[in-house]
């Protein structure tokens, strides 16, 4: 998660902005993740909110995060039960008996699942990635298939968060009156 730096009440650094007079006090603001600086900074503040959204959108663009999520979970080792201990006795939670789901519970999950498929492989523009690349980790990484969806669905907030950045930002920028410099595009480093 991104956030702008806030001087917290009564600490080192609010001291300190306090006493060079850049501490700004007549902020009604509740200083959450999208909330502007109550300090006056060293460089344009215009500058520096801009950045905030540039990162926000490198990091959360769809198909950027879906390729970082692929590339976490393939990594990761596959999880496999411990043959010496399938001999031994059961571990506690083994003894526990399975209780049998609901039809509601049942439904509940087939339900929870088509909404998935639907906001991550029918709806979007980024489909196909995700249908790749959940294929993908099918057959390489099976273990991790849970968890990878899972991540890949909350993935989803941080895309709709990318886009309230974007507003809050621009009404902050137009309530300060703020000037902001057009952005430098991003260079990529040469590989070697």
């Amino acid at each position: 998660m991104l956030g702008v730096l806030q001087a917290a009440p009564n600490t080192r650094l609010w001291h300190r902005l306090t006493k060079e007079g850049r501490l700004r006090r007549d902020m009604d603001d509740d200083m959450g993740t999208f909330s502007g600086l109550n300090y006056e900074p060293d460089r344009p503040e215009g500058e520096i909110m801009r950045e905030y959204v540039d990162a926000w959108d490198y990091l959360y663009e769809p198909s950027r995060y879906l390729a970082r999520v692929y590339r976490y979970y393939l990594a990761m080792r596959p999880v496999h039960r411990d043959p010496e201990r399938a001999v031994e006795r059961p571990r506690p939670q083994d003894d526990v008996p399975a209780r049998r789901k609901t039809w509601r519970q049942r439904l509940n999950q087939v339900w929870s699942i088509c909404k998935i498929i639907w906001w991550q492989g029918i709806r979007p523009p980024y489909r196909r990635q995700y249908w790749t690349q959940l294929i993908g980790m099918w057959r390489q990484n099976p273990s991790r298939l849970k968890q990878y969806c899972v991540t890949c669905v909350e993935g989803e907030d941080f895309f709709d968060m990318r886009r309230m950045v974007r507003e809050k930002v621009t009404a902050i920028i137009k309530e300060r009156h703020l000037e902001v410099s057009p952005a430098t595009p991003q260079r990529r480093a040469a590989s070697r």
